[in-house]
């Protein structure tokens, strides 16, 4: 009787621990239209694992078979004008029954919500000698903020008011032994603000200006801050598939240097640091079912401080 007992126990709990069961199931229950959130899950059981979320005019947003039993779920909500209502459903079918659990997601429009943004910097030429005239295009919203030129010690030779043209001009300074420059863009929209860095390399007199230009495959030369508007590090491609490693390439190691990859609402996905002696390092890309904006950001102490860069990656499923 006992061991009938037993193998009774033993059928039971294989039976129970069979049975479909979803243990967690959690998102934000709102979201700035425009922006990818992630949906944290964990289930039990056996079964058939998919997803789905529905926009609030019914149609299909996204949705996909699940292989992992617990882990997170990029959610891309469109950028669109009014509230609404999306519902994410996660479903786990199996021969023992189906668990399924529903949750609403409200989308807010980002009209109205001011935060300070710059969505661009360049810096024209991005290789000049002392004396000329540099012109600095940005792509920014606030109300408020500078535009200035620093030295790589923190030195800032000029600074202009921020401007909703979105334009600005320096003359490079004659200082000997100068080899590069920084533009950093700050806006402020009441208490947010936001800045970015365009890197600008600084030509002795007597240097050709078309050798910096040519020099593009040498990691060190000037021609590596061209078309990145950014001096301190490169991101080898601006777009790349999940799953595979993002290089980033080290032009101007800094101080505590540390590369970052945020999602956009600024989260955490991976992290290196970045050694004296570094002059590439690698980022995991993230899986994504819709192509999603990403931000490598480079973190490192220097004259005012502790500063940061940013430079956009499109991740692709």
């Amino acid at each position: 009787m006992l061991a009938g007992f037993l193998a009774l126990a033993v059928v039971a709990g294989g039976w129970f621990a069979a049975v479909p069961r979803i243990g967690a199931f959690a998102l934000p229950p709102e979201a700035l239209a425009g922006t990818t959130v992630q949906a944290e899950y964990g289930v039990s059981g056996n079964g058939h694992l998919r997803y789905a979320v529905t926009a609030p005019d019914g149609k299909m947003l996204q949705a996909g078979d699940l292989d992992e039993r617990s882990g997170s779920i990029p959610i891309a909500i469109p950028a669109v004008d009014t509230p609404g209502a999306y519902a994410v459903r996660m479903q786990l079918a199996g021969p023992l029954g189906t668990a399924s659990e529903t949750r609403i997601l409200t989308a807010i429009p980002q009209r109205g919500r001011s935060i300070a943004q710059i969505q661009a910097v360049s810096v024209k030429p991005a290789a000049a000698k002392p004396g000329e005239t540099i012109s600095v295009a940005y792509a920014a919203a606030g109300d408020g903020g500078y535009v200035r030129l620093l030295g790589t010690d923190g030195t800032v030779w000029a600074q202009r008011p921020f401007s909703h043209r979105g334009q600005a001009k320096f003359v490079v300074p004659s200082v000997p032994n100068l080899h590069e420059m920084r533009v950093i863009v700050h806006v402020t929209q009441g208490r947010s603000s936001a800045q970015t860095m365009a890197g600008l390399a600084v030509l002795s007199d007597d240097a050709p200006l078309d050798a910096a230009i040519a020099g593009d495959d040498n990691p060190s030369s000037a021609a590596s801050t061209i078309g990145d508007a950014n001096g301190t590090f490169q991101v080898a491609a601006r777009s790349v598939k999940g799953g595979t490693p993002i290089r980033v390439r080290i032009l101007s190691p800094r101080n505590g240097m540390r590369i970052t990859l945020t999602d956009p609402q600024s989260r955490e996905i991976a992290s290196a640091d970045v050694g004296a002696e570094s002059d590439v390092v690698t980022l995991p890309a993230p899986h994504v079912t819709v192509p999603t904006r990403y931000t490598v950001v480079a973190n490192f102490t220097d004259g005012f401080g502790q500063e940061s860069i940013v430079q956009p990656i499109t991740i692709q499923p």
